[in-house]
């Protein structure tokens, strides 16, 4: 099997909603729990790596054109995001291009088949995973990019305005 293939099946896995908020809730009692000072280093070095793991795994996917396991990595992220929001500042640009691409619109609204509703309800997840990212890494930003910030929110005013639309 490939390594692709174990990291999407391990991802999928994991990123079931409940299932995913156990993994920030375990993370969360390793990092604050009544733990010696070298064995939160070790999670805090094990989370890193995880986290930039993911990055790497959503670009991979994104490649692939495997829309289900990028939902799934970034619902991973989105915890991580809750537990230790700082891994995820080096990754802002990164989650503004998922938030623009969910910002245009899409012309083909012809004929709708299962896999494009399939595809729209990942698009929509994604989406709403990178919000809460965001939401919860902006905040620990110091001197953040201004013009970054300004296009965020110009972006999330779009999707906010778009959705009360629909």
């Amino acid at each position: 099997m490939k390594t692709v293939e174990v990291l999407a099946t391990s991802a999928s896995l994991v990123a079931s909603s409940a299932a995913a908020e156990s993994f920030g809730d375990i993370i969360k009692m390793l990092l604050e729990g009544p733990s010696s000072i070298a064995r939160r280093r070790d999670v805090v070095t094990v989370s890193r790596s995880l986290v930039e793991c993911l990055v790497e795994m959503i670009l991979v996917f994104e490649d692939l054109g495997d829309k289900d396991s990028v939902k799934n990595a970034f619902v991973l992220l989105n915890q991580f995001a809750r537990v230790i929001p700082e891994f995820l500042l080096p990754h802002v640009k990164m989650l503004h291009a998922y938030l623009r691409s969910s910002t245009t619109p899409n012309q083909q609204q012809a004929s709708v088949t299962e896999d494009d509703k399939n595809a729209r309800l990942n698009e929509e997840r994604i989406t709403a995973a990178v919000v809460s990212i965001l939401g919860l890494v902006i905040p620990h930003s110091v001197d953040p990019d201004l013009n970054l910030m300004a296009a965020i929110e110009g972006d999330l005013l779009i999707l906010l305005s778009r959705r009360s639309l629909t």
